[in-house]
């Protein structure tokens, strides 16, 4: 699900009323929260990734509230892959130690 994550800083609030595209992928996170076991809590709660202090990942709210809460005050920054709602981190490995052979004598 680690696709284009613009939207989760971009146009959340429109013509001062929050954007209906804003809200619908808002929707599409909490779904993709709740289908990950590991990361609910009592069936219906998940970590608010708000930019409250309180909240920033760190407090789980009923998923109704989590919404409000983004809605009013956007996603914590740079939170571009959902640790704290199930997505697997991806490293990316790069080794300077890796050595392209140029021999060309074939031994």
């Amino acid at each position: 699900m680690e696709d284009d994550r613009e939207w989760m800083y971009e146009d959340r609030i429109v013509n001062g009323m929050l954007s209906n595209e804003w809200g619908d992928k808002v929707d599409e996170f909490v779904a993709f929260a709740l289908r990950q076991p590991e990361c609910v809590n009592g069936g219906t709660a998940i970590r608010c990734p708000c930019t409250l202090v309180k909240c920033q990942n760190k407090k789980f709210l009923n998923v109704e509230i989590v919404k409000v809460h983004l809605y009013r005050n956007g996603f914590v920054p740079d939170y571009y892959v959902w640790i704290y709602h199930g997505e697997k981190q991806v490293h990316q490995r790069c080794s300077s130690s890796v050595r392209v052979s140029n021999d060309t004598q074939g031994g």
